[in-house]
């Protein structure tokens, strides 16, 4: 668990074995700008991306070395999901194409 830092900007928990990240550990994060989340052992998006959807400031995110980078249209999900980030993986995020 994670306590309760409502001024935290960044996490790192890379490299930590980690398979899920469950809604509640975003709560009172809402200052949070730049998680690494790297190689852990994150298989599934959906659950992730429901709870990274709690964190309004969210801008740079990285997921690399989880099996769910593999995932065929991983990034175009990823940033669909959580329109505000700058950075996947290191790199720029494309602004979205106009439908």
């Amino acid at each position: 668990d994670i306590p309760p830092s409502p001024s935290l900007m960044q996490l790192g928990l890379g490299f930590n074995k980690i398979e899920r990240v469950a809604p509640a550990a975003c709560d009172n994060l809402n200052s949070l700008v730049s998680l690494d989340l790297s190689y852990n052992k994150i298989s599934s998006l959906p659950p992730l991306l429901s709870s990274l959807a709690n964190l309004p400031g969210l801008k740079h995110l990285s997921l690399e070395g989880n099996p769910c980078a593999l995932l065929p249209l991983y990034r175009a999900t990823v940033t669909r999901a959580l329109p505000n980030l700058t950075l996947l993986d290191s790199l720029p995020v494309s602004p979205p194409s106009p439908s």
